[in-house]
Order: structure tokens, then C-alpha cells, then sequence
């Protein structure tokens, strides 16, 4: 019998087993895969059982078992888990070879409609120095905010007519067809990365005199450059140092810059860190951390540190965001964009209204017409939907419910891009909505690990899983979003302990997060204080509470039970609330 890889070396035009090898290890190691151990992971298994003689093994059952763990009875029909990373590999591959591979002798293609990737030798035109490109910034390795694009010329094509021709209410577009993501497509190049906040950074400033620190600065920015990469900060990492007393950016092309310093002391370590705007050198935030100076201990002072840092300056509401956010707030509607969309997005969620509903649907409804190869975009609308359905905001009329607009724009994000932090968070929340439980606890997983710093959505799917009766699994993330929301720890994050508390029975407990919730217009919220404070036997607080509701929506006590198995309650929690509201004088018939 002939072996298959001397086939393979000996077929006419195909690269020899060694060339594929050496092309599959460049591209792995390469800045487009670097993060994204899943995808490095699902690329190297079809590879190397493919130039083994088993492509035609290479279904989506195999896959999910043997890269992704998953059980023996995994469905790849129902769970697009495979199909999903096949579609971020293709992206990342058209990624690769338009720019940092593009002069390899030899390209790896994963064609559409299955999972066996093609070999084959770059045209001679490809492989040839391209003299006066542009020079490429220096980014932080492997830290670069990269967009899955949709890859394909006829889906964009299906999109702008679609946008044009179809509308639900104004200038709302209906989802794309799902036909026209089909698999067979050409693929098509992959478009600018939406907009992000730019960081400058400096290496951190060693001013102990001596060269002992310099790792140790080098490591702490290196640290803090792969922080602010998964906070979603494109980062421009400075060749030389910077000391606390740097007043101009280093890059003109950076929205901010932030300096830090190391200092060292007898037995401690201090390192400070500041961020400017790149534009003015104005200071939006600083901070100095002491540590104890002990070698045995020092690179986890290095990664804590680092991690703080991060944290403090591009978590939700931290010192970037509230610049964006302003600067977004003062543009006039026309001119917002994706991005600015999901700055004020943020802002409704943390005080949920009618008013910022529609505000937030309005642009982005704009968005999705005109960046529809933005997953963000997608997503944003699938959210908006969600809270029309769940709230009654913004109804329309004379179109399909708001929930199945919800999951189609959701399906639609995912499409574009299906590691998009935000999409997987709308599928979530849809699946959750829709009582798909197990599709739920799908995406609520690539919640977590595509965006684990983001308080707001580590509570949202903390909240969820508690509410359908996991509290085993929902409160470790409702303490972890509460831990690192730090000084914006109060208003709605204190949702998902009022909630627990009315669900265990400490009335008392749940009274006292529910009266933090700082959200006046939001009558979800006010709900809660009438439940808690009726259950924790508190008349007062519960009149004066069910008072507020009544103003807020007053059609709720007609429709309190209706309303309120939108949410998906387990039925313990269910009959509380039930009897809560009956007991502060709400009848729910």
C-alpha cells in the first residue's frame, strides 16, 4: 500500500509534508494566533490529521471530542461550537497571510463546507519584498485587537442590499438572511478593525540606579500590555522608557499614554503608574503600589501589580471609559459610531430607562446600516431587542416579536464574529430568555473566558444562572464582578445579592442590597425593593415602594405574572415574588 505522505510529497503542485509543517508553525506562532490558544489548538489537529490521510475523518463530532473535550454524546448539529472556531480560524488565517504572512512560500486555507484545510505554494507575485510598504506600529505581542470578519464577498454584498432594501420600523434592518452565510463563498479581504481606545506605553522606568529591577520593569509593562489587551485596549508598546516626569506622548498616534515607574526601598518595592490624554497631557488617573521587596516572590508581585493596574484604568467605568464616554456624549447622533454605541449601551445598563433605551436602539440601529461587518454592532441591537421584550420599551408594531428579533440579530453577531465578547453575552441572554437552558450555559461559557474582567456582564450571567436556581455556579461570579467593579460596587451590581437573599430566605440582607439599587426609573429595580421589603416585613419601605412601582408601570399589577415569568425564575423565587407583591398591596391575579 502506498504511504500517504509520499502521496501527499509527490502530487503535482502540492507543497512536500515539510513545507506544510514549517507553514503551520509560522502561522501558530504568529501575532493573529497568539492569544487564542482554541484556535492555535483546532488549527494544528486538522493540519497535522489531515497530512496523516485522514481528512475525510475531519467531521464536527471528531473536533468537538478530540480538541475540544467535548462529551460522546456532543451534538455538532445543535452546538455550533465547532462550526463557530472554524469560522474565527478562516478569519485568522485571511488575517495572517494580508499581512504579517504574507511572503510565505506556502498558505494554509481551510475551505468552507468543511473542516480539511487545502496546502498550497503563494503565487510568485505574493512572495516577492514589497518595497515602500508602510511600516507597522509596534504593538504589544499578541495583544492586538483583531475583527473576525464575516470572510465572505456575497455575504457582504447580501448585507448592503439587504440594509438598503428592508426595513422593520424607521430605518431598522431585519436581520440577514441566514442563507447568505453560507459556507461556499469566496473569501474577501478582511476590513479595519473598529474603533478602540489607544494606548501609548513606555517600558516602565527603572530608577533604582542599577540594572537588578530591569527584568522586573520590562515584565511588570510587558504584564500590563496583555492586561489592557483583553480589556479591549489596542496598545502601543514604546521601545525606550518613560519615568513619572513624561509630559509629551511618544506616539502620535495614541489616544492616551500611560508611564509607570519602579522604585525600590528598603525591603519594598514601589511602583507608580499615571495616564495622561495623549492630546493635552492632561491626567485622568494615578496610583502607587508598595510591595514587599522579596525575590522569591517577585513575579507575583510583578502579575499583581500589573493586573491592578489594568484593571484601574480600562475596566467598565474606569478612567478611559468615562473620556470615551464623554467624548461620545458630545457628538451629535449622526456621527456615532459603533463603539460610541456600545459607550452609551454601557451607561443604559447601569440605569436602565425608557429614555436610554431608545437612545441606545436608535444608534444602534445606525450602526448596524452602516458598519455591518461590526459583531458589536449585531450584538448591541440583539440587546436592545432582549430589553424590549423583557421591559415593554420602544414596542413596534407590525413586526416579528421583539424576542425573535432579539435571537436573530444575536445569531447574526455571531456570524460576523463568534468570539465577540458582546454577541456571546446577547446569546446568553436570548437562550436564557427563550428557556434553552443548556444553549445558555453554552454561551454563558464564552462569556466568561472572552471577557472575564467585565463586571457588568460577569453579573449579568452570574444573576441568570441564580435566578434559574444554580446559585452554586452563579454566585462565585456575582462576587467576582462585585470584587472587581471596586468603587462602582453599588447601585445595579448589587442586583444579583438582593436577589440571592430573597432566594434563601435573608430577607434582611436582600432589604439592604435592594435599597442600594440606584436605579430610579428602572421598575425591575423597584420590584425588588417591594419584594424584599414586604418579605423582610417592612410595610413602610413596601408602601412606599409599591407607590413608586404603580407610577412607573402602571399597568404591572395586571400583568405582574406575565411580566415576570419573561425572567425565567426558578419557582421557589417565583412564588416569592408573588407573595411579596401581594403582601404590599400589588394583587396579581
Amino acid at each position: 500500500m502506498p504511504d500517504r505522505h509520499s502521496e501527499l510529497d509527490s502530487a503535482r503542485h502540492e507543497p512536500a509534508v515539510a513545507e506544510v509543517k514549517a507553514a503551520l508553525e509560522r502561522v501558530l506562532e504568529s501575532r493573529c494566533f497568539a492569544q487564542s490558544d482554541r484556535a492555535k489548538e483546532f488549527l494544528r489537529f486538522v493540519v497535522t490529521e489531515s497530512i496523516a490521510g485522514r481528512a475525510d475523518r475531519l467531521k464536527g463530532y471528531t473536533i468537538g471530542l478530540q480538541v475540544f473535550g467535548r462529551p460522546p454524546d456532543f451534538d455538532a448539529q445543535t452546538d455550533p461550537l465547532v462550526r463557530v472556531e472554524a469560522r474565527r480560524v478562516r478569519s485568522r488565517l485571511l488575517e495572517y497571510y494580508s499581512g504579517e504572512g504574507a511572503r510565505d512560500p506556502v498558505r494554509i486555507d481551510l475551505p468552507r463546507g468543511g473542516y480539511a484545510p487545502r496546502f498550497a505554494h503563494a503565487p510568485a507575485q505574493d512572495t516577492a519584498p514589497r518595497d515602500g510598504a508602510p511600516p507597522t506600529p509596534q504593538l504589544a505581542r499578541g495583544r492586538r485587537i483583531r475583527f473576525a470578519a464575516i470572510g465572505v464577498s456575497a455575504v457582504a454584498a447580501a448585507l448592503a442590499a439587504w440594509v438598503l432594501s428592508t426595513q422593520w420600523r424607521g430605518d431598522a434592518p431585519a436581520p440577514p438572511p441566514r442563507a447568505a452565510t453560507a459556507e461556499a463563498a469566496a473569501p474577501s479581504p478582511v476590513p479595519p478593525a473598529p474603533r478602540r481606545p489607544t494606548v501609548s506605553l513606555p517600558t516602565f522606568a527603572n530608577l533604582s540606579g542599577a540594572g537588578d529591577l530591569d527584568y522586573f520593569s520590562y515584565g511588570i509593562t510587558e504584564d500590563v500590555a496583555t492586561n489592557l489587551g483583553a480589556l479591549g485596549v489596542l496598545v502601543i508598546r514604546g521601545s525606550g522608557d518613560a519615568s513619572a516626569s513624561t509630559t509629551a506622548p511618544p506616539s502620535s498616534t495614541a489616544d492616551y499614554l500611560l508611564t509607570g515607574t519602579v522604585r525600590p526601598a528598603p525591603d519594598r518595592i514601589r511602583v507608580s503608574a499615571r495616564v495622561v490624554v495623549a492630546a493635552t497631557g492632561a491626567q485622568l488617573w494615578g496610583e502607587a503600589y508598595d510591595e514587599p521587596a522579596d525575590v522569591a516572590t517577585l513575579l507575583s508581585i510583578q502579575q499583581r501589580i500589573a493586573e491592578r493596574v489594568s484593571m484601574a484604568i480600562a475596566q467598565p467605568f474606569g478612567p478611559i471609559f468615562r473620556a470615551e464616554a464623554l467624548a461620545a456624549a458630545r457628538k451629535p447622533a449622526e456621527y456615532l459610531d459603533t463603539y460610541d454605541c456600545v459607550l452609551r449601551y454601557r451607561y443604559y445598563r447601569r440605569n436602565i430607562d425608557a429614555r436610554g433605551h431608545g437612545q441606545s436602539l436608535e444608534c444602534f440601529r445606525r450602526a448596524v446600516a452602516r458598519e455591518p461587518r461590526y459583531a458589536d454592532a449585531w450584538a448591541g441591537l440583539a440587546l436592545v431587542y432582549l430589553d424590549e421584550h423583557l421591559y415593554g420599551y420602544d414596542p413596534q408594531g407590525g413586526v416579528p416579536d421583539a424576542l425573535s428579533r432579539a435571537h436573530e440579530t444575536a445569531r447574526a453577531a455571531l456570524d460576523v464574529d463568534g468570539g465577540n465578547s458582546l454577541a456571546n453575552l446577547a446569546m446568553a441572554r436570548v437562550r436564557f430568555a427563550l428557556g434553552d437552558m443548556a444553549g445558555f450555559e453554552r454561551a454563558a461559557e464564552r462569556v466568561e473566558s472572552s471577557n472575564p474582567s467585565n463586571p457588568d456582564d460577569l453579573m449579568t450571567v452570574g444573576m441568570l444562572f441564580g435566578v434559574a436556581g444554580n446559585w452554586d455556579r452563579g454566585l462565585p461570579l456575582i462576587d467576582k464582578a462585585y470584587a472587581l467593579s471596586g468603587s462602582e460596587n453599588t447601585g445595579m451590581l448589587s442586583t444579583g445579592y438582593a436577589v440571592h437573599g430573597l432566594q434563601t430566605g435573608n430577607y434582611d440582607e436582600a432589604l439592604r442590597y435592594a435599597l442600594r439599587l440606584d436605579a430610579p426609573r428602572w421598575y425591575v429595580a423597584t420590584v425588588v425593593v417591594v419584594v424584599a421589603a414586604s418579605l423582610a416585613e417592612r410595610p413602610d419601605i413596601a408602601h412606599r415602594a409599591a407607590v413608586q412601582l404603580l407610577e412607573q408601570a402602571p399597568d404591572f399589577s395586571r400583568t405582574a405574572r406575565t411580566q415576570i415569568a419573561k425572567w425565567h425564575m426558578n419557582d421557589e423565587l417565583f412564588e416569592k415574588f408573588i407573595r411579596g407583591l401581594n403582601g404590599a398591596g400589588i394583587e396579581t391575579p
